[in-house]
């Protein structure tokens, strides 16, 4: 009888977990890498489509954050050694993000950034 339980358990707890993801959605990851003075997101440019998540990942030793920098979003989170943060993108565009801990990125007046720089360009379905 337990069994049984513990079998109706998982299988509705699965159901939940894949009926929460819109259908067709996928999952993207960036990824931080490297070492002070040569910090980078991998890959720097993530294409995907409307309605799909994005996932940024910290593997490194050190604490990140994934700001955006371009007006069309909001997002500005710190991610610890270990930790992760996500987002879906509903609409098509070009979403700009960098690291604003000192010495990860930097940002020119002309919006050019250099450094632990990414880009999310989300095309149609």
């Amino acid at each position: 009888m337990r069994l049984r339980i513990g079998l109706v358990s998982v299988l509705i707890m699965g159901t939940l977990v894949v009926g929460a993801e819109p259908s067709g959605a996928a999952r993207a990851v960036i990824r931080a890498k490297g070492s002070p003075g040569s910090f980078r997101w991998e890959p720097a440019i993530r294409r995907i489509n409307k309605g799909d998540k994005i996932v940024w990942k910290n593997r490194t030793d050190f604490t990140h954050t994934v700001t955006a920098y371009s007006p069309n979003w909001n997002k500005d989170t710190r991610i610890a050694s270990g930790e992760s943060t996500r987002k879906r993108f509903r609409k098509r565009g070009r979403f700009l993000f960098r690291c604003t801990v000192p010495g990860h990125s930097s940002l020119a007046n002309d919006g050019t950034c250099s450094g632990m720089c990414g880009k999310v360009r989300v095309r149609k379905d």
